[in-house]
């Protein structure tokens, strides 16, 4: 009878152990679950996405020298049309990606892509060595080399904006192929005169896409910053949104006008709660 006693004791305690232990191991599991599912998502995530966050960090980090010393020589706008560039030729080469993906670009317009990024990256890198030298001659006392330099300095400062624009007529050329027939054609319309740039709020994570007039912009699955808009023209204009997604919490999507007297909202939707689908929008722009 003992016998039998120690053994229900044993096999009750065995119980209340595992009834114990059943929440650590749910536990456990559920963070193991979590690990490897932000690994699959790190390792997995759009390889466009990739190419851009790495071509801002890169591009960016060369013209912070040039922020801080070029607009002695070059002036401010040069130092703010070079500070948009790095920008600007991330987006190009993720339209590029994008494209590649879904097989409307061919070999000779990766190559193009490849090609016009690192010619601006070049340029970038020839304007921070005539601003070093421009600042070694200002420290010298020697006026009529910093004269030179800053004329030099100018210069590169324009072909660097000559690659970014080349590179974009090439995105450009490749968004027009992609087209769907019934998009308005706003190539025949002069540009605005004022700059123009997009901000996306995106706090559901929902991915989404935006075009303007036809030309790929982005895709973001997050908040985006100002996004300069290069394809805006005199008039009306058509922006277009791609929702992956019914978002569950607040997606804004803006377009600002840069004006003398300050910056003017053009356009601002909200898509939380609407459903997976495309929409086109008008705004006018000056």
């Amino acid at each position: 009878m003992a016998g039998i006693w120690s053994c229900a004791k044993t096999s009750w305690r065995s119980e209340i152990l595992v009834k114990k232990q059943k929440p650590l191991v749910i536990l456990a599991v559920t963070g193991l679950i979590l690990v490897i599912a932000y690994f699959l998502y790190d390792h997995y995530r759009p390889r466009c996405d990739s190419i851009f966050e790495q071509t801002t960090t890169k591009l960016g980090g060369n013209l912070e020298f040039i922020k801080t010393k070029g607009e002695l020589f070059v002036g401010r706008e040069r130092v703010q049309e070079l500070a948009e560039g790095p920008q600007k030729v991330a987006l190009h080469l993720k339209a590029c990606c994008v494209a590649q993906q879904s097989s409307k670009m061919g070999p000779e317009q990766i190559q193009g892509c490849i090609n016009g990024a690192k010619d601006y990256e070049s340029k970038i890198l020839k304007v921070t060595t005539i601003i070093r030298e421009a600042q070694a001659a200002k420290d010298q006392g020697n006026q009529q080399l910093v004269d030179q330099k800053s004329a030099q300095a100018k210069e590169a400062v324009s072909a660097a904006s000559s690659s970014v624009s080349e590179l974009g007529k090439l995105v450009a050329t490749i968004a027009s192929a992609s087209k769907s027939p019934g998009s308005r054609n706003h190539s025949s319309s002069p540009l605005a005169t004022e700059k123009h740039v997009l901000k996306v709020a995106n706090f559901a994570g929902t991915p989404l896409t935006v075009s303007v007039n036809g030309t790929w912009v982005g895709q973001w699955d997050t908040h985006s910053g100002d996004i300069p808009l290069d394809s805006v023209v005199l008039g009306t204009n058509e922006l277009t949104v791609e929702l992956q997604g019914q978002p569950q919490s607040q997606i804004t999507i803006e377009v600002w006008a840069q004006r003398p007297a300050g910056a003017i909202n053009l356009l601002r939707m909200n898509f939380q709660g609407k459903a997976a689908a495309t929409y086109t929008y008008s705004f006018v722009a000056k």
